[in-house]
């Protein structure tokens, strides 16, 4: 079974939040900034698609990428702060730095640092497209994955600290890496494996094999449980020892991301248990239809005021699911 083309499908609506305010691009190459109550406050026009999720920085300045080539830095007036030009399409969702530096993937194979003024800070060439998000370690070391096969990690001056080559020299790094807190880098690849990786050397702690390709990025619960899907419609839950803990077939492809909400003993009489969310392409029976929640690709809820939801949710195990594999590479 053919991976679609990026091109055609990956689009990850990002929602970012300042003062009651969210920020979501369009294929009608607008950025728009949404009020609290659902009426629009701007809109910005850039030359191109947008499937680039915006990021916002703490003064309220919001960074988005365009597949016109360029990362936009846009007030909080709906103005144009600064753009910065990039060799190819802007498709990877940039991150922020506690320095202001932002970094961001392109289609010209290259991750780029850019200064909170706009200006090139550097950049480290791949050996091919960057689509993938980049994550930031604490120590300022960035790790991104690239469509020649490989994840890497440089540091905060742009040079490389390693590389991991995966099992698939094409297409095989679209899934952005996430970082856990025992300094483990997760990431899923199109070679079918999700992998864990030492963020310190670069050495494979273990891997993970589905049935099918992975765009989908990692979530992390929290307790190392880490949540991916494939293109074997699978969700997978798998243990941080790189057992599997369960799965849940779906009925189509999963490229987007899964988010979580884990209820705490804080203000809450009952231990709620994990929800996870995921968007499918085709809602199945066993998923709670995610046209009723809020979804935020990737981003897990971490409030402490928890209450019972009124939507169903169903506890998957290996025993009541069924795999479903088939090719995807």
């Amino acid at each position: 079974m053919e991976v679609p083309d990026w091109r055609r499908r990956r689009f990850i609506p990002g929602v970012g939040t300042r003062r009651l305010r969210e920020y979501v691009g369009s294929y009608d190459n607008n950025l728009y900034a949404i009020n609290a109550n659902g009426t629009q406050k701007w809109k910005f026009l850039t030359g191109g698609l947008i499937f680039s999720s915006p990021a916002v920085g703490s003064d309220g300045t919001v960074y988005v990428g365009s597949i016109d080539k360029h990362l936009y830095a846009i007030n909080t007036n709906g103005t144009q702060k600064w753009k910065f030009l990039t060799g190819g399409e802007v498709v990877s969702s940039p991150v922020l730095g506690p320095d202001g530096t932002v970094y961001v993937g392109s289609t010209d194979n290259n991750l780029h640092a850019i200064n909170a003024n706009g200006t090139k800070r550097w950049e480290y060439r791949t050996g091919g497209d960057v689509v993938s998000s980049p994550a930031l370690g604490p120590d300022g070391t960035v790790y991104v994955g690239s469509d020649d096969g490989s994840l890497y990690a440089i540091d905060a001056n742009g040079k490389e600290k390693w590389e991991f080559p995966t099992g698939s020299s094409r297409y095989s790094s679209e899934s952005s890496p996430v970082l856990g807190p025992d300094g483990t880098v997760y990431f899923g690849s199109r070679d079918r494996h999700l992998y864990a990786i030492d963020a310190a050397d670069g050495k494979e702690k273990w891997n993970f094999t589905t049935g099918g390709a992975i765009d989908s990025s990692p979530a992390l619960g929290p307790d190392g449980t880490v949540y991916v899907g494939t293109y074997d419609n699978n969700l997978y839950a798998i243990n941080s020892d790189s057992t599997l803990r369960w799965k849940l077939l779906t009925g189509g492809w999963i490229f987007s991301s899964p988010a979580g909400r884990w209820a705490r003993r804080h203000r809450v009489r009952r231990q709620l248990g994990p929800e996870i969310i995921c968007c499918c392409g085709k809602a199945t029976q066993g998923i709670s239809d995610w046209r009723r929640r809020l979804f935020i690709p990737g981003v897990g809820a971490g409030r402490h005021r928890v209450r019972r939801q009124s939507v169903t949710t169903t506890t998957c195990t290996p025993s009541t699911q069924t795999a479903h594999r088939s090719g995807s590479s």
